[in-house]
């Protein structure tokens, strides 16, 4: 008999992509039903040995740390990591709070001149 095991490939995405999962020892035949975190990710077959593959798209992710689970007579569960990145790092974003203080710096000195002018 074969170990029963859900491996996710790759281990770490970003939400809405998709990842492979490989499983064994399912029941050979049975509907493998595949969730994480609440949210349905498909359905596939295991074949005649019990084994099965397929890509899913997680859409969803209320943590960094998502377990996925393969139900297919036993339940699979494996760790996937969803890398959460912040719109306040992209270069736009950083380009336009660069002026921004450049044009407060040269307000606040084109002020302060113009006080001791007078």
């Amino acid at each position: 008999m074969v170990p029963a095991k859900l491996v996710l490939e790759p281990s770490d995405i970003k939400p809405g992509e998709s990842f492979l999962a490989r499983g064994t020892g399912c029941i050979p035949g049975a509907t493998v039903t595949l969730s994480a975190g609440g949210e349905h990710l498909g359905t596939t077959t295991a074949d005649g040995g019990g084994s099965f593959s397929t890509r899913v798209t997680l859409h969803a992710a209320t943590s960094s740390k998502v377990v996925v689970e393969a139900r297919c007579g036993p339940t699979l569960r494996a760790t996937l990591t969803v890398v959460v990145t912040s719109g306040v790092a992209t270069p736009l974003t950083s380009l336009f709070l660069l002026l921004f203080f450049l044009c407060l710096v040269g307000f606040v000195l084109w002020r302060w001149t113009r006080g001791r002018a007078r």
